[in-house]
């Protein structure tokens, strides 16, 4: 009955509450989180409900000014908040939607049609952002795998390689290297 319960059909337990963490990739430990409370949250203007979450979580001293580098999935990666991020001098890397504002949708790469890209392809986009006086960079990265994967980054990424099976039609013939960007290891 409580009012913060969230439903999720997809879920096997249907009703559940949603916490937002905030956790170290090395240790796993919990940095900070914070509690869902529903729709009637309070949030600041300007901030879309995918971005306040993140922000909530790092808007305290001891997270700022750091170059402290956040993984985000494409649910919460957006434009607005690696620009927000930067300021904080936070990195911001992280799978996003195509959908999303600022997104060049001249370098996405589609998943079926004559515009398709062979697996191992890889797209970069640069953008320069002037952040507190200071230059930076957000860049945009396509990469090709047997669906498109589409990032968002405030620092450079390099090509590397990954072994992949190889198959024809239904049968698979072996392995093979292909090109694969190194912030998607780092994402993995």
């Amino acid at each position: 009955r409580h009012t913060a319960r969230c439903y999720n059909n997809s879920k096997p337990e249907k009703w559940h509450f949603k916490s937002y963490c905030l956790n170290c990739s090395i240790t796993g430990s919990q940095m900070n989180f914070f509690m869902y409370v529903g729709k009637d949250e309070k949030r600041p203007e300007g901030q879309t409900a995918t971005e306040y979450p993140v922000l909530r979580l790092l808007d305290h001293d001891k997270f700022k000014h750091y170059n402290l580098v956040i993984a985000t999935d494409n649910w919460y990666t957006s434009i607005y908040l690696a620009l927000k991020l930067l300021e904080w001098d936070i990195y911001l890397f992280g799978t996003c939607r195509t959908n999303k504002v600022g997104v060049p949708k001249d370098k996405t790469f589609s998943k079926t049609g004559r515009n398709k890209k062979e697996r191992g392809e890889i797209g970069y986009s640069k953008t320069r952002v002037l952040v507190k006086g200071l230059l930076k960079f957000i860049y945009f990265i396509s990469w090709m795998d047997n669906k498109p994967v589409h990032l968002i980054s405030t620092f450079m990424s390099k090509a590397s390689a990954v072994s992949r099976v190889v198959k024809q039609g239904k049968e698979y013939i072996g392995k093979a290297l292909i090109s694969i960007p190194t912030i998607v290891m780092m994402y993995n």
